[in-house]
């Protein structure tokens, strides 16, 4: 019997080769999947260079490709190493066999679709024509799993991302395509927050959905981003107007901020201290 805890602590001063030549030794005693598997896993803890391994692991994933403990093994050594496209294509394995518990499964999904979508975003700095961008990014969006494209937190640190490196334009494409796919109310309000004058196509998805009858929180929000877009153009009649039906529809701190902001600038005071005063009142109660 081969004691694993003892040969992952002598693998720190013999090196890998020798690791490597317990863990073939070990495939022929007891669970060798099992051992060969846990020794790669300390392999990839003692060492900074996961090259070897890796190839390791993956020769023997090849010959048991159902193993589960090597799958498990395979899975965490792709994220140590950031090796995020093979552990995309490692992730219906994991669901198929049950591997790894399903939070687990779910957090080890996110982590990895994030990074390559951080990826794809730095990538676009080099494409110089707008629309061959924007098809990029969508095409990276879709390929998301269909949970992930209907949490709005997930995509919240990629918007940003995109505002950072100024790509405004792009994040208006990528809103406008999750608020088709999604219909939540979430993408219009980031739409009305967007900080640059939105293109005609846009304002008049927004008109549109100003007129939906079957959920108010998307019509309320629809009103509030064109109210936002009115303000940025200093509209303030139409803003006024805009953001005034987005309260009777759903009355929030939001926009009630917005339009205190558009009354001062209609030099209606009295009101604009009624709207701050629910912005606080709303605060207080949450």
């Amino acid at each position: 019997h081969i004691d694993v805890a003892t040969l992952c602590g002598n693998s720190r001063g013999d090196g890998r080769g020798h690791l490597q030549r317990l863990a073939e030794t070990a495939m022929d005693q007891g669970d060798a999947a099992t051992k060969q598997a846990r020794l790669l896993e300390a392999e990839m803890k003692t060492t900074p260079d996961h090259t070897q391994a890796l190839q390791y692991l993956e020769k023997q994933h090849k010959r048991q490709p159902k193993d589960a403990a090597i799958l498990h093994t395979l899975a965490i050594s792709y994220e140590k190493a950031e090796k995020w496209h093979d552990l995309k294509g490692l992730l219906p394995k994991l669901k198929k066999h049950h591997i790894l518990p399903t939070l687990t499964l779910q957090q080890l999904e996110r982590t990895c679709f994030h990074a390559l979508i951080r990826q794809e975003i730095q990538s676009l700095t080099a494409i110089p024509e707008h629309s061959s961008r924007v098809k990029k990014l969508i095409a990276a969006w879709k390929s998301l799993p269909p949970l992930l494209i209907e949490t709005p937190d997930f995509h919240q640190p990629h918007l940003e991302q995109l505002s950072q490196l100024e790509e405004y334009a792009l994040a208006e494409a990528l809103l406008l395509w999750l608020l088709e796919k999604t219909g939540h109310a979430v993408w219009l309000q980031l739409l009305g927050k967007s900080p640059i004058t939105l293109q005609n196509s846009t304002l008049k998805t927004l008109q549109q959905h100003t007129k939906t009858t079957f959920q108010h929180s998307v019509q309320s929000a629809a009103w509030y981003a064109l109210g936002c877009q009115h303000t940025r153009q200093k509209d303030w009649k139409q803003a006024e107007e805009s953001l005034c039906k987005s309260l009777t529809l759903d009355d929030n701190e939001m926009t009630h901020r917005a339009l205190a902001d558009v009354y001062l600038q209609l030099k209606e005071f009295e009101k604009s201290a009624q709207c701050f005063a629910m912005v606080l009142k709303e605060n207080t109660i949450a």
